[in-house]
This record gives structure tokens, sequence and C-alpha cells, in this order.
């Protein structure tokens, strides 16, 4: 879905998280560093048609639970 103002308390969210961020900005973000990312993004996206940010998000409006790990299949003990 094309990133939309509607999205802004969502990108807030996931600014926050010091987990998301610590490999691209090595901290969480403020939000009031999130109102100026969001604006510039929004300008970008008016540049070209059809390009610009999206964003993704899951069916409960934003958080996702964490990824579940699949107990790996034991090796046959038959040769």
């Amino acid at each position: 879905m094309p990133l939309a103002d509607r999205h802004f308390e969502l990108e807030v969210e996931l600014d926050a998280d010091a987990e998301v961020l610590r490999y691209i900005w090595g901290r969480a973000r403020t939000r009031d560093e999130v109102v100026t990312s969001h604006a510039e993004r929004m300008a970008l996206a008016t540049r070209v048609d059809g390009l610009g940010y999206w964003m993704a998000f899951g069916s409960e409006g934003g958080r996702r639970s964490p990824p579940r790990r699949r107990p790996r299949p034991r090796a046959s003990s038959s040769a």
C-alpha cells in the first residue's frame, strides 16, 4: 500500500522500537525525527508517478507477532 499520512502513527510506533532500527539508525527515533522523515518521504513520492514509499503491516493494524520457529526435523538414524 502506498505510504500515506494515515500511516504516520504506524511509522512512529515502528521507529520507536530500537530493536527494529538498530541496524538502520543504531537507535530508536523520536517522534520529531519521524515527523521530518515522513514529510520528506511524502514529498519525494510526488516527483515521479508510480514511485514512492510503501507501507506494509499486519492484519491487526500494525503489529506483527514475532516469527515462530519451526522445530527441525530429526535426522533419521537408519544407516
